[in-house]
């Protein structure tokens, strides 16, 4: 073998070595996107290898958990999700007027149920974060007040994730703040990627709290005949890493076309090998 091909050898070694050390300490293998904004259309994230596929064999299917959003206050599409018969986990805002409702219903038919944390974002209204936001100019006791309160304020919340907030999920004092107190609770956290300057991954790692990233957004205000494309694009992707996450919305983002569309491909995903799980799933093999 000549030098040359024996460096490209090497090289490639290195790089799957490389890979497969972020595996071992739960950092995402990723690829740069355009801001999505708070919630928006935006790129995509590619997930993390598992090992098997880092090791060369072919995974067989793949695990897809859907996210969704924005329970707890508009009311578009909360009928229609919650009827689907398949398993979603369902992020519910903490102060929202149907909070309570939403999360123990959710939880009656079997749903998965995480809070929803509102987050400071770049670009947005102040209004749009309800009470007790989280914001950069509070001190670390309100953050830290503020982030517990929502956590109290979900029933059966297993885990946590971000409403809007992509100013604060870029702030490493802020985010310290709100994954202490998720880390005191034993809760796991999402990272949702509404910006591209997320500090989550380095903090949760610090601190020690699990952490899993979003992949795919499904919706944010477009036609049924989007959402479809886009929960294609996220079961490719769980087919070909193994797994992935997508997050769609209830309410004026997403409701009844994306409610629509899970339907839709329900039979597809069966096709293809694609199963859906609990976001908690992922957290057992360290995925994704």
């Amino acid at each position: 073998m000549g030098w040359g091909s024996l460096r490209k050898l090497l090289l490639r070694r290195a790089f799957w070595f490389a890979v497969a050390v972020a595996a071992a300490v739960g950092l995402a293998v990723a690829v740069p996107r355009p801001d999505g904004g708070e919630g928006g259309w935006g790129g995509l994230v590619l997930p993390q290898a598992r090992a098997a596929s880092i090791q060369g064999e072919k995974p067989a299917g793949g695990r897809l958990a859907i996210v969704i959003d924005d329970f707890g206050q508009g009311r578009d599409g909360v009928r229609q999700m919650l009827a689907l018969d398949c398993p979603l986990t369902l992020a519910v805002l903490p102060h929202g007027t149907f909070t309570r409702e939403d999360a123990e219903e959710g939880h009656r038919r079997g749903f998965e149920v995480i809070v929803h944390i509102p987050m400071e974002p770049v670009h947005g209204k102040a209004s749009w974060l309800g009470d007790q936001p989280i914001l950069c100019s509070q001190q670390d006791t309100e953050i830290r007040f503020n982030t517990a309160s929502a956590l109290d304020a979900v029933p059966f919340a297993v885990g946590a994730n971000i409403h809007m907030g992509s100013r604060a999920s870029a702030d490493e004092r802020v985010m310290r703040c709100v994954l202490g107190e998720v880390s005191a609770r034993g809760l796991f956290f999402l990272d949702s990627r509404t910006g591209t300057t997320s500090v989550v991954p380095q903090v949760a790692q610090e601190l020690g709290v699990p952490l899993l990233s979003r992949n795919v957004f499904l919706d944010g205000q477009r036609p049924q005949a989007e959402v479809e494309k886009q929960l294609r694009l996220a079961g490719k992707l769980a087919l070909e890493y193994g797994s992935a996450i997508a997050i769609g919305h209830v309410g004026i983002e997403g409701g009844k076309p994306t409610a629509q569309a899970i339907a839709n491909l329900l039979p597809e995903f069966e096709a293809q090998g694609v199963q859906l799980v609990y976001l908690s799933e992922l957290l057992t093999a360290g995925e994704p």
